[in-house]
């Protein structure tokens, strides 16, 4: 099958979307498809789109440039750049002749795609439904004149939402979110990255967080900070964020906290996470209950990393929150703690690390429902094969 994935994510970039774009292009690839994948090309490419994302060149991509200026906030709102890439994007479906298009956070870009091909479209929060009235009409219109043959959503809640809007009329798929199969790492190359990258190695407990960091405290850094106040003798690891974000957290760390025990990295490449993964005894996903528009059950419908937690066979601490309990179950995968509550998520860790029994088989359940569950070959047999 022929798919063409129509996408305005900057390629390659720090933003957390953009892997999730690139990684299920590869899954289609991976399953036998031809994949062409389109993206703005950054302003400086420091290297190749594949060897950023340490990806396996499976399908191929075709990035367009678009001058910064029709990106401020003012003349954004005129669309310049997305009436510019339905152009752009036209002439690449011309040349490609697809069998489905896929697509994720687009809307203008659709303009001019011919409406007797079927569009996938994934949606992780109401987005366009959330918006204005004006983003609103127009998406229910787009989805009216286009072939939208399928939503593809990563959970129940949000079916369920767009139930409402589609009324039966289009096949809503829940496909969660996957992660890539673990790679193999020796004993020796594990001590060799602590002894040369992991910081804080007089700890002899390391617990950790991999992924987006933001000012706003979704993804619940300040809860990291005061957890890691209250339990000086265990080493707190935050690995991902940019580097002004990350000097925002350091700085109110430095407040707070005077042990010395919690450690930044910023962004690092995808092919880095799984050493970081191997070194943590326990992995935190402390996910803020903030209700928006767009998602009235939590700004992080669709949270990327838990899959890749379970496939390291991690013993998980969670928030409590709907999209986490939609995955995780407590006791069973993970053990599951009020958002806000630092105590709780204090004895959580305490009871990990001290209960052996608990530990492993969490860890061992982890990894089962990857292989279940979590898998992208799953996540795409889901996507393609759910019949309509």
């Amino acid at each position: 099958m022929k798919i063409l994935y129509l996408s305005k994510a900057i390629l390659p970039s720090e933003i957390s979307n953009s892997l999730s774009i690139m990684k299920l292009c590869e899954a289609f690839g991976n399953s036998g498809n031809e994949v062409l994948l389109t993206g703005i090309k950054p302003k400086k490419l420091a290297q190749n789109t594949f060897d950023y994302y340490g990806l396996k060149k499976s399908f191929k991509t075709k990035l367009f440039y678009i001058n910064p200026f029709f990106s401020k906030k003012f003349i954004s709102r005129f669309q310049f750049s997305g009436f510019y890439l339905a152009l752009k994007f036209r002439k690449v479906y011309d040349n490609f002749k697809p069998d489905i298009i896929y697509s994720r956070l687009t809307l203008f870009e659709l303009l001019f795609i011919p409406s007797k091909t079927p569009i996938y479209y994934e949606m992780h929060s109401l987005g366009f439904l959330g918006k204005s009235w004006f983003h609103k009409i127009l998406f229910l219109l787009m989805v009216r004149l286009k072939n939208f043959e399928k939503v593809i959503v990563t959970t129940k809640t949000l079916e369920e939402l767009l139930r409402k809007y589609f009324k039966g009329k289009i096949k809503i798929v829940v496909a969660r979110l996957s992660a890539e199969k673990p790679i193999s790492i020796s004993g020796h190359e594990i001590n060799r990255f602590r002894l040369n990258y992991l910081k804080g190695k007089k700890f002899n407990h390391h617990v950790g967080y991999t992924g987006y960091l933001d000012k706003i405290g979704l993804r619940g850094t300040d809860i990291i900070c005061k957890i890691a106040h209250e339990m000086p003798d265990i080493a707190f690891h935050i690995v991902g964020g940019k580097s002004d974000i990350v000097d925002f957290w350091k700085e109110y760390s430095k407040k707070l906290n005077k042990n010395e025990n919690i450690f930044f990295y910023g962004y690092r490449k995808p092919s880095e996470m799984p050493y970081f993964l191997n070194c943590f005894d326990i992995v935190l996903a402390p996910l803020q209950f903030k209700p928006s528009r767009s998602a009235p059950t939590g700004a992080g419908m669709s949270p990327l990393k838990i899959a890749q937690y379970l496939s390291y066979s991690k013993p998980i601490i969670a928030s409590k929150i709907p999209a986490h309990k939609e995955i995780l179950i407590n006791e069973i995968n993970s053990l599951l703690v009020s958002h806000d509550k630092p105590i709780e998520w204090i004895n959580a860790i305490k009871r990990l690390l001290k209960d052996k029994k608990l530990n492993f088989r969490l860890s061992n359940q982890a990894l089962i429902d990857y292989n279940c569950f979590f898998t992208p070959n799953s996540r795409v047999n889901k996507i393609l094969d759910s019949s309509k």
